[in-house]
């Protein structure tokens, strides 16, 4: 985001900066921009590179996040784009510092087509397990409520079963002769204190990232642009 700021062409290639992403790109993406008469041309990859794991994983991402998400992505996506200067110009006003770039790029809308490409691969993923899981949250967090009307139909839920089996208990305890016991108390106290937690824990990623976004701290700090002048 912050390169794009800098940035005044007309057109805007973004591309990864390990070369897995080739800078070749441009001339197919150009092209097919100016015959599309669209704003943006964004690369998918034809197959995701990596091991089954990876590719499984992936998968999963994308899955996952558009059915939960209110900002669908296109699944396999990657960095490399050509934009025009007014679809830039327009996904600059978006200011946020916990940042889901992919959703971003979906929100701002304007005409934006795919182009079939292979991504290379030099090197293994980076992307473990745990940071998949940590960008997922982030991006549901980021682009969707469900979680919070989930918590609210799950409590719902809850607060019904045991309203039932409290009016089974009774019913036990003036008809029948039932043994005293703490197995069904403790299960009851676990499994409310599980949901408590795990609610409190979904709300508490959504305090934290208004937290993050009142603060309005920059990107980056930038002390010199370095630029070429004919």
């Amino acid at each position: 985001m912050t390169g794009l700021g800098y940035a005044t062409g007309e057109y805007i290639f973004l591309v990864e900066v390990d070369l897995e992403e080739l800078p070749e790109w441009l001339v197919d993406f150009y092209e097919k921009l100016i015959e599309e008469k669209v704003d943006v041309i964004f690369g998918v990859q034809d197959q995701r590179k990596g091991n089954f794991f990876e590719r499984l994983s992936g998968e999963l991402f994308y899955k996952v996040y558009n059915k939960l998400s209110d900002v669908k992505i296109p699944p396999n996506h990657i960095t490399a784009r050509l934009m025009t200067k007014q679809y830039v110009q327009s996904l600059l006003q978006y200011k946020e510092r916990e940042l889901f770039i992919g959703g971003v790029y979906e929100l701002v809308g304007f005409n934006q087509k795919p182009c079939l490409v292979t991504k290379l691969s030099h090197s293994e993923t980076t992307y473990s397990l745990i940071k998949k899981l940590e960008l997922l949250v982030n991006a549901i967090t980021s682009f969707s409520s469900k979680p919070l009307w989930l918590i609210f139909w799950t409590g719902f839920l809850v607060s019904i079963f045991s309203f039932s089996f409290i009016l089974y208990v009774v019913f036990q305890k003036i008809f029948l002769t039932v043994a005293p016991g703490w197995t069904s108390v403790i299960a009851s106290i676990w499994a409310v204190g599980g949901l408590l937690m795990s609610s409190i824990g979904v709300v508490g990623i959504y305090l934290k990232k208004i937290m993050e976004e009142v603060k309005e701290r920059p990107y980056t700090t930038v002390k010199n642009v370095y630029r070429k002048y004919d």
